[in-house]
């Protein structure tokens, strides 16, 4: 068991009173959600609805509304999950109450990443940045998550391994083995998304590839270790994309078959035409080419533009592969979608690097003046 829900238990247990044990339930049931023992959040989450529901004790409902977001989050990917994190944000801004200001500042950032809300997530970041005290773990991981997720995403390698390490280093002080899992996850997952847009542009080396399964494999080992069961799916399916990427075509489609009768997934990156077309793209290299026109043919009503960006021109680059292969004309329509989808690809990473670069300076402009401040 982790040591960071060994301490919640044995806190709540000695609270001075109930609105105490109330606040310390609720980091407990956030925990649980993040692990997957969702019943276990629930029956926390219900008791100290019963007794704080009626908003009288903001500090609990600060932590209460957080649990719900994360609960919404890890057991369904529910939309919603984002409303009650926005919601705990607000009440610690009136409150005043900084540490949770922070911490449901890198939450939401964490979710605005995940769902492509760009400059939000920037603004959320700030403010994370700007609350949080080096001694608050909790907060400081999840920043430094979100950082490390970013940076790996446009490619920064060297940068995201720096805040990989930021946030490993807080999770290690706080006992929390959930986060230390996501951190691993999460990496792997956003060096995948590069490598698979990489892939629409160049060979990836094989070094590289090696590395990415590496990432894979060890994300899905310390999973099975940490006894997360919280979106357990989403392992498996970066295991099938490493598959393609590796071409190993054959053992792709078996695996992204399998992935049809599991989940949650995210609809931002992921459907059953997806998955078909990435099927399809994985017969066409193996030549089994009227397999993979007849499928293509049937996703010709498929939409794209609900997708990630990234996704997008994967999903694109694909499907030029498969017109080209297999002789089934519209080639030059399917290259100037695939054109486009490219140079939105680009611009949204100079966007992003763009971002971090600003908001470097923004937090050390902001901590700058609050050292004088202090002075």
């Amino acid at each position: 068991m982790s040591s960071l829900l060994q301490r919640l238990e044995r806190n709540s247990k000695s609270a001075r009173n109930s609105s105490e044990r109330a606040a310390l339930n609720a980091e407990r049931a956030s925990y649980l959600a993040r692990v997957g023992r969702f019943a276990e959040a629930k029956s926390l989450i219900g008791e100290i609805r019963s007794e704080f529901g009626d908003g009288h004790d903001g500090l609990v409902m600060i932590r209460l509304m957080l649990a719900e977001g994360l609960l919404q989050l890890f057991e369904s990917l529910n939309p919603s999950a984002i409303d009650r994190v926005r919601r705990a944000q607000f009440i610690s801004h009136l409150m005043q109450e900084r540490r949770l200001l922070a911490l449901t500042s890198a939450w939401k950032a964490h979710i605005e990443f995940e769902t492509s809300r760009y400059d939000a997530m920037f603004e959320s970041l700030e403010t994370a940045m700007t609350s949080a005290e080096e001694s608050e773990h909790d907060s400081n991981c999840r920043i430094a998550m979100v950082m490390c997720d970013l940076n790996v995403f446009c490619g920064l390698a060297e940068s995201g391994q720096s805040w990989f390490m930021k946030s490993r280093e807080s999770a290690l002080k706080d006992g929390d083995r959930a986060s230390i899992e996501a951190l691993l996850y999460n990496k792997a997952a956003f060096q995948l998304a590069r490598l698979r847009a990489e892939s629409c542009f160049i060979q990836v080396p094989v070094e590289v590839l090696k590395r990415a399964r590496m990432e894979v494999a060890s994300a899905k080992n310390f999973q099975d270790l940490a006894q997360v069961e919280a979106l357990t799916s989403f392992i498996s399916l970066c295991e099938a994309r490493m598959y393609v990427l590796e071409g190993d075509f054959q053992t792709a489609i078996t695996r992204l078959d399998l992935l049809r009768t599991s989940g949650p997934f995210a609809s931002y990156n992921f459907s059953q035409d997806l998955i078909d077309l990435e099927i399809a793209y994985c017969l066409s290299k193996l030549g089994q080419l009227d397999k993979a026109e007849l499928i293509l043919r049937t996703l010709d009503s498929i939409s794209l533009a609900s997708y990630d960006i990234d996704e997008q021109l994967v999903a694109r680059w694909m499907i030029h592969q498969i017109t080209l292969l297999c002789g089934a004309g519209h080639a030059s329509q399917s290259a100037q979608l695939l054109e486009t989808a490219s140079g939105a690809y680009i611009a949204l990473i100079e966007r992003l690097r763009g971002g971090l670069t600003s908001l470097g300076e923004r937090v050390a402009q902001l901590q700058s003046s609050k050292s004088q401040v202090r002075t």
